[in-house]
């Protein structure tokens, strides 16, 4: 299994969310994401980083993935998952149309090639409600881990273009 930090070079959260998976044993692979002088939206950098950057490496290691986002601040260590394809550990909530936020993401192996022909027919987008709208075409039990321990290091988010208020966010 790999760990991916989707971060960029002007982060002010990445290295508390590096510190808190090595603190747990773990050697993520850093990556550095598109940023808005790509010229892309704000809701479509993740999107497309994931796309780019993250999957090609994911499908070349052939081994599962935790995908992190660099504000996500993880309190235990990342559970097992292995037995499932898709599941949300650190997101802000659950509505009908599927779930909000992708901080913490498990991504089985499986499913890359899937994903993969998918996100290159898909244009950008939230990264949260993509994930939401893949599993339902796709027929994939998009399962959530309620009770991971986790928090967003407080900052100013690039999408709203200020401080985010949900109760994940730390203090």
């Amino acid at each position: 299994m790999n760990v991916y930090i989707l971060t960029h070079p002007a982060s002010t959260t990445f290295y508390d969310c590096y510190d808190s998976l090595k603190k747990f044993g773990y050697d993520p692979i850093v990556i550095n994401g598109y940023t808005r002088k790509d010229h892309l939206k704000p809701n479509e950098l993740v999107f497309s980083s994931f796309r780019d950057k993250i999957l090609p490496l994911a499908q070349e290691t052939n081994l599962d993935m935790f995908f992190i986002e660099d504000d996500s601040i993880i309190k235990e260590p990342l559970p097992d998952c292995s037995n499932k394809e898709l599941v949300r550990i650190g997101y802000y909530g659950n509505t009908k149309t599927g779930v909000i936020g992708a901080n913490i993401v498990y991504i089985n192996k499986t499913i890359y090639s899937t994903l993969e022909y998918d996100m290159e027919k898909t244009i950008s987008q939230h990264i949260d409600m993509y994930f939401s709208k893949f599993c339902l075409k796709y027929d994939i039990d998009e399962l959530i881990y309620p009770h991971f321990r986790w928090g967003e290091k407080k900052h100013i988010s690039g999408i709203i273009n200020k401080i985010r208020r949900h109760k994940k966010v730390l203090p």
